[in-house]
This record gives C-alpha cells, sequence and structure tokens, in this order.
C-alpha cells in the first residue's frame, strides 16, 4: 500500500503496524486516513493487520482547544479524529439557527452542528455519512466576503454578506450529502443590520456616505434570476440621518422601525399594505422624535401590543448624585 489510495479495498491484511495512508477516492476533494493496528495486539513491526480510522499525523499537544461535555460526573472528549471546523482560529462573523442545527460563519464557509447537538461541529465517521451529522459548506467563487445576518423566508435561509446575499434551500432537510449555500443576489453592504422578512419581501437597510437608505428584494417572484433591489426610500435622501443600527417589525398594521447612530432620540417608521395579487396599496414614512429628557434610545423589542422602547436615562436624585438607570417604555 503506497500513500495514497482510492478506495478501502486496496488496503492490505498484512502491514507494517502503525502505518498510515490516505483514502481519497476520484474526483473527490473529501478525504481521510487508516492506520495499521494489530490483530495480535504488537505495537511495531509487520503483522496481521486491522485498518482503522484515525488522524493523518500525531503530535504532543501543549496547548489546545477541545469540545467536550459533561455528563453527570462523566467528561466526555472528542471520540474519534475529525477536520477541525473552519471557524476554529478565524472570526466569527455569522451566527443563526436553521433547521435545528446552530449554524456559524466564518468568512463565505458556514458551518452546521448536528441536528439538536448545538456544540457538536464534527463528524462521527468520514467513511460512513450519517444525515444529522454536522456539515461545512462555502459559497463557491465567494471566499472574499463575510457572512453577517440571516433571515427565513418562506421556509429558506437568506443570508446576507458584506457583498452578496446567499440562499439555502429548507425544501429538503440539509445534510452532508445536501448541504449548499448559492448566491441569490449581488447589492453591496446590505449586511450591516440584521434584515426583516416581512410578507413577500426581504427589507435591509444600506450605508451611505451620511445617511442610510431601506431597500426591499423578493426572492421568490425571481424565476431562478437574481431578485432585483428596490428603493422604499427614493425621496428620502437625508431624511434617515446615519447608518441603521436596528431594524425592527410588526404585522396588522405592517410597520418597520429603524434607528440610526445619528438620531438617538428617533425611531423612524416605513407603513405599507400590499395587495394580495400584489403590488403595493398604500406606504408612508413616519418619524417618531422623543424628549431627550427620555434619555437615548438603546433598543426596540416589537410586542404584540406594540413597541417597546429601551432607554438609557440619566436624573439627579435628592442628594444632587447624577445616576443613571435603563426604563423601558
Amino acid at each position: 500500500v503506497a500513500q495514497t489510495v482510492s478506495n478501502i479495498d486496496q488496503v492490505s491484511t498484512q502491514h507494517y503496524v502503525g502505518k498510515v495512508i490516505k483514502v481519497q477516492p476520484t474526483n473527490s476533494p473529501d478525504y481521510f486516513y487508516l492506520r495499521a493496528v494489530a490483530q495480535d495486539g504488537t505495537s511495531s513491526g509487520w503483522a496481521s493487520v486491522t485498518w482503522v480510522e484515525g488522524a493523518g499525523q500525531s503530535y504532543n499537544i501543549a496547548k489546545a482547544f477541545i469540545f467536550a461535555v459533561a455528563v453527570g460526573t462523566t467528561f466526555y472528549l472528542v471520540a474519534s479524529v475529525a477536520p477541525p471546523p473552519f471557524f476554529l482560529g478565524n472570526k466569527i462573523t455569522y451566527l443563526g439557527v436553521f433547521q435545528d442545527r446552530l449554524l456559524v460563519g466564518s468568512g463565505a464557509t458556514v458551518r452546521a452542528s448536528r441536528v439538536g447537538d448545538y456544540l457538536n461541529f464534527f463528524r462521527t465517521s468520514l467513511v460512513s455519512t450519517i444525515a444529522d451529522d454536522s456539515v461545512e459548506f462555502m459559497a463557491t467563487g465567494t471566499d472574499d466576503d463575510d457572512l453577517r445576518y440571516g433571515v427565513t423566508y418562506n421556509r429558506d435561509l437568506v443570508i446576507f454578506g458584506n457583498y452578496r446575499q446567499y440562499i439555502i434551500s429548507g425544501r429538503q432537510t440539509l445534510s452532508p450529502t445536501t448541504g449548499l449555500i448559492q448566491t441569490l443576489s449581488e447589492h453591496r453592504n446590505a449586511g450591516t443590520v440584521q434584515p426583516r422578512a416581512v410578507g413577500s419581501t426581504v427589507f435591509y437597510a444600506q450605508p451611505d456616505t451620511a445617511n442610510c437608505s431601506v431597500h426591499g428584494i423578493m426572492p421568490s417572484q425571481t424565476g431562478g434570476e437574481s431578485p432585483d433591489s428596490f428603493n422604499v426610500s427614493t425621496q428620502l435622501a437625508k431624511y434617515l440621518v446615519g447608518n441603521a443600527v436596528e431594524f425592527k417589525h410588526v404585522t396588522r398594521p405592517t410597520h418597520l422601525f429603524l434607528r440610526t447612530d445619528k438620531a438617538p432620540h428617533t425611531v423612524f417608521v416605513y407603513t405599507f399594505m400590499d395587495k394580495q395579487q400584489g403590488g403595493r396599496v398604500q406606504e408612508a414614512w413616519h418619524r417618531w422624535d422623543f424628549n431627550p429628557a427620555l434619555g437615548q434610545i438603546i433598543g426596540m423589542s416589537p410586542v404584540p401590543e406594540g413597541l417597546l422602547i429601551f432607554y438609557l436615562r440619566t436624573f439627579v436624585d435628592s442628594t444632587g448624585f447624577t445616576r443613571v438607570y435603563l426604563a423601558v417604555d
């Protein structure tokens, strides 16, 4: 047996104990390693061997980042050697949940955990394929992008990057054999704030030099083509002051709420109503300006009764000491 074989059937029953070979099927980028283990338990020399999946190289590790889990009084470490997730050692730019998996994005690469086991990012085996195993995939040809935010749309997952938008189909179960991320559209600087999926439209904010704008795309109406982006704030070139920092929405009636970094006491509101047959019946922008005495707005949270607004509020107590506290209205 040489250093590399294309099929596990090519290994020999007699070999040097401890020999490691690489198994890489023809026309496949995936590979794994087998190590010769003596059937009689000897640790060296030539013997009748069994080939066991293992590491390509072994090291004496002084420091390591290790996944483990404690169950009762038992502490479990990784049971078998597997390629580490791409995000280890790299900057994590995206976190999301899809089909009961935790998704971790770094650059244009996404790693999905095992189903229901959100901190398990390792394959059970590289020899066999298990449907609920961890899976890693990359948007082909987009290694220069950074994934930022995801939104569920019509069962699919749409992920916004710095330069492009991507889609992971929800019409089939995500698995090591079906994991695929495809480029949906190419609208730059669309991943600066969490997008919102409302009805048939995915809304996102886009920064400019001193202002921002709000746009929408309709992924389901593309017929396989890249969806066009339409500006819903066309007439408001200087209205949305600063860059967006938070984007929320409520329905019935439909409102989009936008906060920016240059308007700490303001919430911009986009109200619209669509026809069931398509087209927009009505749309309007509003600006809610709150008294600065209420404090700086730091967050919003939609609830069935409306919108909760969080403030950092200051006041001078009876001793003359200025205090800062969190308030919600």
